[in-house]
């Protein structure tokens, strides 16, 4: 179990520009069909896929062969393959879990401090194992990362400010409105980032909201959840265009690979609204809002990208935080290295020891089944048995370590 089979091909809000990210984006229906064609791949034994609003990764444990890997995962997204080699980040080993560790504190993340991620990293790791697409490397150094996220959110104050793509939603429409409690919310999807909206916009007083979403069983459920059954309404689908018109913030985030809303139904909606603003906020990648819809009067429309800016001015107020939890990762990181390094040595000396043993037994078989052998001829069978086993050995640890030969 080498560290440096771990490796991580990946695009992110940081150096990827939003168009590559609709297209390297996987919704939740297709992750373990995405999971299964990468591990057929020869050279690769496992792997896992992180896709949020921000980032779409894939760790691979196996060969570190990363033009081929981009050439095959280009294909398979149907994405771009200059734009993919342009802005993805390609990580290798030590780097490779660094990152994963940086991710996992949510030093990474468009909101530094936000506590989504390490659920997300999480669900993404149990569907590779559920599917049977992980390994002993990546189980090691997941869960390991999943503790580390944990430890640096309770021994730093990174996560004081509980700030999120929601709740910077609720700043920006406080702004538009000049206040939300006379205010009908409609929440398109009904995943976990529409709950976290309708917990802040609820905290601020919203009055009334509707959840519209493909399947009214996930409606009802995140209905369920809340304390004021009263002020929520489920809404069909089919008749979103016709929604529009009666809310004034719409919040989205469904994992369609298209838009759900389009400049027209907007236009359409405007018109029955008079000179009332309309408000929507587009959390979701692939993106659900025609970005069109900006060019109409009245209408405030953003998208996750637009929210970069009110984002980096809150960096500011966690830099102290954000020193301390690079710290504690790098301290969780070195922490990993050595434990898998151990358990590398310990497997070689457990297979080593295994061989011995095997030759041991074998020539003391077949000694016990021969007569009259010459001192030379013993010395000369037990070599035999010892150079075989020696040959036998060095194909399983090339296997094993990918060729790595280290004692």
């Amino acid at each position: 179990m080498a560290a440096d089979q771990l490796h991580v091909l990946g695009v992110d809000h940081h150096q990827s520009p939003l168009h590559l990210r609709e297209q390297m984006a996987v919704g939740p229906d297709v992750i373990s069909q995405r999971l299964e064609t990468l591990t057929s791949i020869d050279g690769i034994d496992a792997a896992v896929n992180l896709s949020t609003c921000n980032r779409c990764e894939y760790y691979i444990d196996g060969d570190n062969d990363h033009d081929r890997r981009l050439r095959e995962l280009a294909e398979m997204q149907g994405a771009d393959r200059g734009a993919l080699r342009a802005h993805c980040y390609r990580l290798a080993g030590q780097e490779c879990i660094r990152h994963l560790f940086r991710v996992s504190a949510s030093l990474e993340s468009m909101v530094v401090g936000e506590y989504q991620i390490l659920h997300q990293i999480r669900t993404a790791y149990q569907q590779s194992r559920e599917g049977g697409f992980s390994s002993s490397l990546v189980d090691a150094i997941f869960q390991r990362s999943l503790s580390a996220g944990k430890d640096i959110r309770n021994e730093t104050g990174i996560g004081k400010y509980k700030l999120s793509m929601a709740s910077i939603a609720v700043d920006l429409a406080t702004h538009v409105f000049g206040g939300l409690k006379k205010r009908k919310m409609l929440i398109v999807g009904a995943g976990d980032m529409a709950e976290l909206a309708v917990t802040h916009f609820c905290d601020k007083g919203i009055r009334k909201v509707g959840i519209c979403n493909r399947t009214r069983e996930r409606a009802d459920k995140l209905i369920d959840r809340q304390a004021d059954l009263a002020m929520f309404e489920v809404l069909s689908w089919g008749d979103l265009s016709t929604h529009l018109a009666h809310y004034d913030i719409v919040v989205t985030s469904t994992s369609a690979p298209g838009y759900v809303i389009t400049a027209d139904m907007v236009s359409q909606a405007m018109q029955q609204r008079g000179n009332k603003a309309l408000m929507l906020i587009d959390l979701a990648i692939p993106r659900d809002v025609d970005r069109a819809t900006s060019n109409l009067d009245d209408v405030y429309c953003y998208n996750v990208d637009d929210l970069e800016q009110v984002i980096s001015e809150n960096r500011s107020l966690r830099e102290e935080e954000i020193i301390d939890a690079a710290s504690l990762v790098d301290q969780h990181v070195e922490e990993t290295l050595r434990v898998v390094d151990q358990s590398r040595k310990r497997m070689r000396q457990d297979i080593a020891s295994w061989f011995e043993g095997l030759v041991d037994q074998e020539y003391q078989r077949f000694e016990a089944k021969t007569d009259g052998l010459t001192t030379d001829q013993q010395t000369a069978c037990r070599y035999a048995l010892g150079r075989l086993a020696n040959k036998i050995e060095h194909h399983l640890h090339a296997y094993l370590g990918r060729n790595d030969d280290d004692p």
